[in-house]
C-alpha cells in the first residue's frame, strides 16, 4: 500500500515536467517490488489514468466548450484548438503504434543517438525562446494543421525510453513560435487522449491481478497530478519556458550520453 502512494505521488508530479514519468517509475518499482520489467512499464502506463483524471479537472471548462462546438458544427475541426487536438492525436497514435511495433529493433540500432539529438535539439529550443521576443509568440487562434502535425509526431515518439512527453510536446510547440502558457496547456490537453489510450493497454496487457495498490496509487496520482499541474500554470503565467526546456533537454542529453 505505501509504495502504491509512493507511485502515485512520483507519476502525480513527474507526468507534467520534463522527465520521463516512465522511466522514472520503472526505476523506482525495480527497487521495491518484484515485477519484471515488463509488468513494471504496464502499471507505469496504468498510472496515466490517474493524471488522465486530473488533467480533465483543471481543464473540464475548456474541453465542455470544445465538444459543444463541435456538437453544434458536427464536426472535430470547428475551431482551430479543436483541429489541433483532432490531428494531433491520431498522429501521435499513428506514430506511437508504429514505435511500439518496431521499439526493440529502434533502441538496439539508434536508440541512444536518437535521444542525445533530441537532447541537444531541445537544448537549442530553449534558448531560442529566450532569445525570441514576447510580441513574436503566436496564439491559440493562429494553430495550424502543421502545428497539429508536429506535436502529433512529438507525442508519439515520447513512446520511446527516456522521451519526456510533456518536455518533449513543449518543445515542439516552442519551436512553431507559441507562447509558454499556450504550450503548456496544449501539451495537458493532448495528453489527455493519449493517458487515456495507455492506461488502458497497461491495464488490459498486464498479468499481475488487480490489488488495491493500484487503485490507491491512480487516486494519489490524480491528486497529485491537480495540484502539479496548478503549480505549472501559475508558473507559466511568471517564467519563460526557455529555462525549463534548456533543462529537460539538457537531461535528456546526459541519460542518452550514460
Amino acid at each position: 500500500m505505501i509504495d502504491g502512494v509512493f507511485l502515485g505521488l512520483i507519476q502525480g508530479v513527474f507526468e507534467w515536467l520534463p522527465v520521463s514519468s516512465e522511466g522514472v517509475l520503472v526505476a523506482f518499482m525495480s527497487v521495491v517490488s518484484e515485477l519484471s520489467s515488463q509488468d513494471a512499464i504496464r502499471f507505469a502506463l496504468w498510472l496515466h489514468l490517474g493524471t488522465c483524471i486530473s488533467a480533465v479537472i483543471v481543464f473540464r471548462s475548456r474541453i465542455y466548450s470544445l465538444l459543444v462546438q463541435m456538437w453544434e458544427t458536427k464536426t472535430t475541426t470547428s475551431t482551430p484548438e479543436a483541429r489541433f487536438l483532432t490531428i494531433s492525436t491520431i498522429t501521435s497514435f499513428f506514430v506511437g503504434g508504429l514505435i511500439l511495433l518496431t521499439i526493440d529493433m529502434l533502441l538496439e540500432r539508434a536508440g541512444v543517438v536518437v535521444i542525445v539529438a533530441v537532447g541537444a535539439c531541445m537544448v537549442l529550443t530553449g534558448i531560442l525562446q529566450l532569445r525570441r521576443r514576447a510580441g513574436s509568440r503566436k496564439e491559440i487562434h493562429d494553430l495550424t494543421v502543421g502545428d497539429a502535425l508536429w506535436g502529433g509526431l512529438a507525442q508519439g515518439l515520447a513512446v520511446v525510453p527516456g522521451f519526456s512527453r510533456s518536455g518533449f510536446t513543449v518543445a515542439t510547440l516552442v519551436w512553431r513560435g507559441y507562447g509558454f502558457k499556450d504550450c503548456l496547456e496544449l501539451s495537458i490537453l493532448m495528453s489527455i487522449p493519449a493517458s487515456l489510450g495507455a492506461g488502458l493497454v497497461g491495464g488490459l496487457t498486464s498479468s499481475v491481478g488487480f490489488e488495491w495498490s493500484m487503485l490507491v496509487a491512480t487516486v494519489i496520482a490524480a491528486a497529485t497530478g491537480l495540484l502539479t499541474i496548478r503549480v505549472l500554470l501559475a508558473f507559466s503565467e511568471r517564467f519563460s519556458l526557455g529555462i525549463l526546456v534548456m533543462l529537460s533537454g539538457a537531461a535528456m542529453l546526459l541519460a542518452g550520453l550514460l
